[in-house]
């Protein structure tokens, strides 16, 4: 029964995670990218970045301060610019104040945006020669998500984890 329960939970969680996505895969065929609101524009001008960002979901505590999960995010990215290659990577956990929810888009919206603003960009572009670096970057493009649910084979529902994966440009007006 605990493990029909589990397989329930799991197949529930891969149902509502498209719209827990919806900024990348739910827009794949005419806006990806647009739950990113004002940081996504496909037109946006400047120096290209290219690469694969992947975002584990770790999934912390059932129900409390979210209707369904709480979880903290991991971000690894792999940028390129030019013939140069640069690796990211942060975590960002579920506190008070800025809880990240499962049934909640914008809250991982934000833990994402925040990535870009507080570890890539300062990391690329020096704050004191670029103080502007991050209001002049945008999210060019999402393409080739994928979804991986590895739930433990002996599952509870804390050790589930999701990971999504997804080719980006970025463009920075220098």
């Amino acid at each position: 029964m605990r493990r029909f329960t589990t397989v329930l939970l799991v197949l529930a969680m891969m149902l509502t995670l498209a719209p827990a996505a919806v900024w990348a895969e739910g827009y794949e065929v005419t806006r990806p990218g647009a739950e990113l609101g004002a940081f996504f524009d496909p037109n946006w001008p400047g120096t290209k970045l290219f690469g694969p960002l992947s975002i584990l979901y770790e999934f912390v505590a059932l129900g409390g301060h979210c209707d369904t999960f709480e979880m903290n995010m991991v971000f690894v990215l792999k940028l390129k610019k030019g013939n140069n290659h640069y690796a990211f990577g942060d975590r960002r956990d579920s506190a008070e104040g800025a809880r990240i929810c499962f049934e909640n888009p914008l809250g991982q919206v934000n833990a994402l945006v925040g990535f870009f603003e507080n570890t890539v960009i300062p990391a690329l572009y020096d704050p004191i020669l670029f103080p502007n670096a991050f209001d002049n970057t945008r999210l060019r493009s999402v393409s080739n998500y994928t979804v991986n649910i590895n739930p433990n084979p002996d599952p509870e529902p804390m050790d589930t984890v999701i990971v999504t994966t997804r080719d980006i440009e970025l463009a920075v007006k220098e």
